[in-house]
């Protein structure tokens, strides 16, 4: 029979810590549970998601307000971006917090390098920091990403992610 850790059962009449609700259905705790620190942030359009490149093309300062401010823009309303991670351990970020708070969605995340679509955990994030090839034969460096974001009013108009985490 397993023991049970009585300090963690509440008591009755006990007052029990609320669980803080979350505002997304994405999984931003994977970047942080990798140590994935984002250096660099470009406005970018890319295919298959994107059907023209309608982006400025422009480094975007890696905050969420920026951020927010950038996706308000006509240009930038279609949400992709081209971002830059590097793993640095011990290094703290709020960004990846600040963007849950915001209510922003990943709506595509995938590799430059080979375009995979990746789920997110950092195991499967990971490996894509290293050199590796796919879209063309030499292998490049990685750690350069694809996003698409969007705010969680996007993603309840267009229904595809309500309900689902991604």
């Amino acid at each position: 029979m397993p023991k049970i850790d009585e300090s963690k059962t509440p008591i009755v009449g006990q007052s029990v810590e609320p669980v803080a609700e979350r505002k997304t259905f994405t999984k931003w705790e994977a970047f942080e549970d990798a140590s994935l620190v984002p250096v660099r942030l470009t406005c970018q359009s890319y295919q298959p998601v994107h059907q023209m490149d309608s982006s400025c093309h422009t480094n975007v300062v890696i905050g969420v307000d920026s951020l927010r401010r950038h996706l308000s823009e006509e240009h930038g309303a279609t949400g992709g971006f081209e971002i830059h991670l590097r793993q640095r351990e011990g290094a703290k970020t709020s960004f990846w917090k600040d963007v849950q708070s915001e209510g922003l969605e990943l709506g595509d995340f995938r590799c430059d390098v080979c375009d995979e679509v990746l789920p997110l955990s950092a195991r499967r994030i990971l490996p894509h920091l290293r050199p590796h090839s796919g879209k063309q034969r030499a292998a490049r460096q990685g750690g350069k990403f694809l996003m698409t974001f969007r705010s969680a009013s996007q993603a309840a108009d267009e229904g595809s992610w309500e309900g689902e985490e991604i």
